[in-house]
């Protein structure tokens, strides 16, 4: 683990950049965003502290040195989105390589926190078509209506 001002002295972090099969693990150090200058939209930043299991390149990462992923890949921006990782937890990303009939990059992305942590239900949508068909076939208290007709 790095001291602040052992931070301070080794300048910034060096970026991540990973071939298909690199994992970055460690534990959160940093965050930011910058704009990109493909989109003029802004991408997360996050700075880890390497522990073992880390590569880049194929190559082992040294435990305790620090690495700034910059998320400007659709799916860890998202995923990273989703899971809200705050400075002090631990992420592990994996990069799989470019999908092969798609194209896009292939991205696993883990927040280790316990899972008492409560799930945001109001972030799934209603679907209102369901619920109006739940609403239709609920059974109540009061009696149907007798039409004559046979019930099968």
């Amino acid at each position: 683990m790095n001291t602040l001002t052992e931070r301070l002295d080794n300048g910034f972090a060096e970026a991540w950049r990973p071939k298909a099969g690199d994992r970055l693990i460690g534990k959160i150090v940093g965050l930011d965003t910058r704009l990109s200058t493909y989109s003029e939209e802004p991408y997360p930043i996050v700075t880890v502290e390497a522990e073992d299991g880390s590569t880049e390149a194929g190559q082992p990462i040294p435990a305790g040195e620090e690495r700034a992923w910059h998320c400007f890949d659709t799916v860890p921006r998202n995923e990273l989105r989703k899971a809200r990782p705050q400075p002090g937890e631990r992420v592990g990303a994996a990069f799989h390589g470019k999908h092969a009939e798609r194209g896009y990059n292939l991205w696993r992305i883990v927040v280790d926190r316990p899972f008492e942590a409560a799930f945001d239900w109001d972030s799934v949508p209603a679907d209102e078509s369901s619920s109006t068909a739940e609403a239709a076939s609920t059974p109540t208290d009061e009696p149907a209506e007798d039409d004559g007709s046979i019930p099968f």
